[in-house]
Order: structure tokens, then C-alpha cells, then sequence
């Protein structure tokens, strides 16, 4: 049993129409948003999502429902991911990152999306191509490599999301050069392990307190995942 996805019925309703206008802006969003219009700090996934979405809703006016930024972790927090430009083979062995970030958004026609900076696919791509090559949910692999996915609203994602960057501290990366990042209802300044936490497995269950719900997503394993993006 996989927890249901915030607002995704208001997600279907709201966004699957689409006015013009709407129309209109994502395609625009499409066609312009470029990955060196983005901002980007290598292995900083998760900074480099909550910029990705800033600018899809401020200068795209994307709706508030059609934009989730997504965390894929696992409690072992070694987690496969292929087609990875740090990756050797052009991205055909995987990389095992303790955590990634990637953002997802769906379309007026009810397509998903996801904005990946580091994956060497279209950007953005196939939510569904993505998943299959970048997670293959059809291998075989021990289940404590197997990723689970925490979703979040985008708009609370923006809000609620604080890093002071200290997991970084002895990793010899280069910190981004924009200012730490701090949201306005944020508790307190490194709200990160929350995101990352995939929550206590069990015979492919995934469970979660409640009461971080709202703000901070809810776990899926990789087939609540292809549900989700094939509108099953």
C-alpha cells in the first residue's frame, strides 16, 4: 500500500484541461527553459530543484498543483541511479547517490515531466521514459537498493525546505553561489533529512508520520511511482 500523493486528484481536475493561457506558458516553459537558464551547483540536486521550481513558478506562472519536487532515497541511502551525467558509459552504469532530487510537473494534457540537470535524457523527459531508465523498475535488485520517492508539493517544497549545507562539509564539492537557502516557514535551518528520510520499509510498505504530510510530502515505492505518472 502506498500513500495518496498531495492533491493529485486536484491535480488531474485542475490541470489536465488547461486554458490557453496555461497551455501557453508551459510550452513556453518548455521550449525556453534550457538547462544554462537554470541555475545549477553540482551534487547540490536538491538546491538545484527548489531553484528549478522558483523559476517555473515566477516567470512561467506554472500552476500552483502541476509542479512536485521529488526525493529518491532509500533507507541504506545508497540508491541506484542511471543515465547520470557523473556516470561512466554515458550513463549506462549507475550511480549510487545516497539521495537525489529530481522535479516533476504535468501537463494540460495530463503528460508528466521531470526536470533532471544531472541526467544525460532530454530535459525535460518523459516522466515514464525516465523512471524506466533511470530507476528500471523491471530489474532485479536486492530490495534495500530498491528507491522509494517522497513527493512534495512544489509551492510547500519552496516554503518549508532549509538547507545550511553541513552533509556537504567534508565532501570537497564547492557550495553553490547563491545564498543559503531558508524557507519562510522552514523550522529550522537544515530541514533536509526530513526530504531524504524514506521512513520505515515494510514488505514494500511505506509508512510515515502523518503529521509531516502536508509539509513534506508522502513516500511511494517505484510502483506507486509508474502510477502516478501513467495516470493509473
Amino acid at each position: 500500500m502506498t500513500h495518496a500523493l498531495p492533491s493529485l486528484e486536484a491535480v488531474r481536475r485542475d490541470v489536465g484541461g488547461g486554458d490557453k493561457s496555461t497551455r501557453s506558458r508551459l510550452e513556453d516553459a518548455f521550449k525556453r527553459l534550457t538547462r544554462d537558464r537554470v541555475p545549477y551547483a553540482s551534487q547540490y540536486c536538491e538546491e538545484n530543484t527548489y531553484k528549478l521550481i522558483e523559476i517555473l513558478y515566477a516567470e512561467y506562472a506554472v500552476p500552483d498543483d502541476a509542479v512536485f519536487a521529488v526525493f529518491v532515497s532509500n533507507e541504506r541511502k545508497q540508491t541506484p541511479v542511471w543515465m547520470q551525467r557523473l556516470a561512466e558509459e554515458d550513463g549506462r552504469d549507475p550511480v549510487l547517490w545516497d539521495y537525489h532530487v529530481i522535479a516533476l510537473m504535468t501537463d494540460t494534457s495530463g503528460n508528466w515531466w521531470v526536470w533532471d540537470h544531472d541526467t544525460v535524457l532530454p530535459y525535460p523527459c518523459s516522466a515514464k521514459r525516465y523512471i524506466m531508465e533511470s530507476f528500471r523498475p523491471e530489474m532485479q535488485m536486492r530490495e534495500e537498493y530498491r528507491q522509494w520517492f517522497r513527493v512534495a508539493s512544489g509551492r510547500k517544497y519552496l516554503a518549508s525546505f532549509s538547507s545550511d549545507r553541513s552533509h556537504m562539509k567534508t565532501s570537497g564539492v564547492p557550495p553553490p553561489p547563491w545564498p543559503i537557502i531558508q524557507g519562510s516557514l522552514a523550522a529550522t535551518t537544515m530541514q533536509l533529512p526530513l526530504y531524504w528520510n524514506m521512513a520505515k520499509q515494510d514488505d514494500k510498505k511505506a509508512n510515515m508520520d502523518g503529521s509531516m504530510g502536508d509539509a513534506y510530502g508522502n513516500v511511494v515505492n517505484i510502483e506507486g511511482m509508474m502510477a502516478l505518472v501513467s495516470n493509473d
